[in-house]
């Protein structure tokens, strides 16, 4: 027999010990990765359920003010919470509930705070909101108003962006500028080459052809008809992201009248009370992207070609089964009845039911004064520079054809109803010689007459950094020239140049400037042309809107932050500040 020496064993029994320890270290992260695991699950759960509370308390919260629309941060808080200092609820599955406190915090803003937990996971989440009190609104709501019809022919982009996040570029350009008209059976009409980068309404009809494209909502009161070919030269640059040149509303197609879809895709649904009629372009296509129920809904009659397209179809089920129709009832755009139709119950202040919700009459006859002279600059040393309450005027004596009256300031009450200095003129003429607002101030201009800025070489209306003007205006306005100017809204909370106009004439307001022009117009009852080879910033409500040129229109989102309608419509609203997880 032979003997063993045992050095199999040991190897054996050392290989063993090595593997166990790997095993154990194995087994050891897999139990702490378990852990983490799990806390992290609970921590989101935490996170969830503490989310839930704060939605469920602001609606309580909503629900209180709808009762007392009047209620200060203070008796909202009171009369959501009762004599309980907490409002706790908890979610479907085991062991996740949370607990919301209501407060105000330093700046004034309604603090909705929520712990939740889920076994040992803990979060708190603290949603911030504003009570934004009633009395105040913005004539400037929109970026294109025309209460009795707008009209594009433009081949530039009429899009939106916030002036106080930067100046405008194509790159920080968003698709917020809403196109519409106030008066009942007022229509829009787009052509050329101009897209719209926003929602369109009208309360007639909506004609779109050429090439204008609208990467947003079409919504009428009357008719639709979308008759706009693919858009074969367009960069994917001039376009919202994820479009294609084939697509001519980007959005839903509403209408309360008929539909006619001549050719190219609508992005959404379309939702016609009367008849609809599809064309017969191969590149037809209405493709729900949003999936929003049935393609195609009608309560008319259904047009459609004799070899009906093979993608006029939804689910496998053609578009002319009687499952499409079906009366949609679309929602009416807001209006101005006639005036044999306003009774005292109609709110003139309302900027979305009346187009001069201002009043811009009463506010005119109460800046006007008797004796007061006209002011034209000829020439290059004729320059008018203002301050809030003074002014330099030209040293050399007026030449042929000029004037140099002297200025005085009068405080004047603004629609706001806020007090300020303004400064009044006949007639304002800039042929050659050039008008300055010094930096850092807000001036106020009346013109009982004209304001005309001509192309002459000379000629220059110039608003310096950090300052404002707001120029009231009886006759006409006609710019022929770019402001120079920033864009948008000063420190002082008014916009760089702002235009308010109360002629009644035809064509009130031309700007047809070869530059940049940024302003904030308000003409109710004239026309507003705009004729730019340059950009035009800003927002206009007038009469009607006629936009041409190649420069395109930049809707000021931040206008419509303005309160410049002192008593209006609407109720105390909470609106969202930001949120907070701890």
């Amino acid at each position: 027999m032979n003997k063993q020496n045992g050095f199999t064993l040991l190897s054996v029994m050392i290989l063993t010990t090595m593997t166990s320890i790997i095993v154990l270290s194995s087994l050891r992260d897999n139990f702490i990765q378990e852990r983490l695991t799990g806390n992290y699950q609970k921590k989101m759960n935490a996170r969830l359920v503490s989310e839930k509370g704060i939605f469920e308390t602001h609606k309580r919260v909503i629900e209180e003010l709808s009762k007392n629309p009047d209620a200060t941060i203070a008796e909202l808080i009171n009369d959501t919470l009762g004599e309980n200092p907490y409002i706790t609820g908890s979610a479907e599955t085991d062991n996740m509930s949370y607990a919301a406190q209501l407060g105000v915090n330093s700046d004034g803003l309604l603090e909705l705070s929520s712990d939740g937990k889920r076994f040992e996971g803990a979060n708190n989440t603290v949603a911030l909101f504003e009570l934004v009190n009633k009395g105040a609104a913005s004539a400037f709501s929109s970026g294109l108003i025309g209460c009795e019809g707008v009209t594009s022919t433009a081949g530039g982009r009429i899009d939106a962006y916030n002036s106080s996040l930067g100046a405008y570029s194509r790159e920080t350009s968003i698709p917020a500028s809403t196109t519409t008209t106030i008066h009942q059976d007022s229509h829009v009409t787009l052509s050329g080459g101009a897209s719209v980068w926003g929602d369109v309404s009208a309360t007639g009809n909506i004609k779109l052809s050429g090439g204008a494209t609208v990467y947003g909502d079409v919504h009428a009161n009357g008719n639709i008809t979308i008759d706009v070919g693919p858009q074969n030269g367009r960069k994917s640059d001039e376009m919202p992201e994820g479009e294609t040149i084939y697509i001519s509303v980007s959005g839903d197609v509403l209408s309360n009248g008929d539909v006619t879809l001549v050719q190219t895709q609508i992005g959404g649904v379309i939702r016609a009370e009367k008849n609809l009629t599809l064309g017969n372009g191969r590149l037809n296509e209405v493709l729900n992207r949003d999936n929003n129920g049935k393609d195609i809904m009608y309560g008319g009659t259904l047009t459609t070609p004799n070899s009906l397209p093979s993608q006029y179809n939804q689910d496998g089920l053609l578009y002319t089964d009687s499952t499409f129709k079906v009366l949609p009832n679309v929602p009416t755009v807001p209006s101005r009845p006639p005036d044999s139709e306003i009774d005292e119950n109609f709110d003139t202040t309302d900027p979305a039911k009346n187009c001069d919700p201002i009043g811009i009459d009463n506010n005119m006859s109460e800046y006007k004064e008797l004796g007061l002279e006209s002011l034209a600059l000829r020439s290059e040393n004729s320059i008018y520079t203002l301050y809030e309450r003074s002014y330099t005027a030209p040293s050399q004596a007026p030449g042929w054809g000029e004037s140099f009256p002297s200025l005085s300031t009068r405080n004047e009450q603004l629609p706001t109803g806020e007090s300020v200095p303004m400064f009044k003129v006949k007639d304002l003429l800039l042929n050659g010689g050039a008008l300055k607002i010094a930096a850092n101030n807000d001036v106020y201009l009346f013109v009982d007459g004209d304001f005309t800025l001509t192309t002459s070489g000379s000629s220059k209306l110039e608003i310096e950094d950090g300052a404002s003007l707001t120029l009231f205006v009886t006759g006409k306005v006609h710019i022929q020239k770019g402001v120079v100017q920033t864009e948008g809204i000063t420190e002082s909370g008014n916009p760089v140049f702002s235009i308010y106009s109360s002629y009644q004439g035809e064509d009130g307001v031309k700007v047809n400037a070869t530059g940049d022009f940024y302003a904030a117009i308000y003409a109710p009852k004239t026309d507003a042309l705009v004729k730019a080879s340059g950009s035009t910033m800003g927002s206009i409500r007038a009469k009607t809107v006629s936009i041409d040129g190649a420069g395109g229109f930049h809707y000021d989102t931040k206008l419509g932050e303005i309160g410049n309608v002192s008593t209006c419509c609407g109720a105390t609203k909470l609106v969202f500040k930001g949120w907070r997880y701890l």
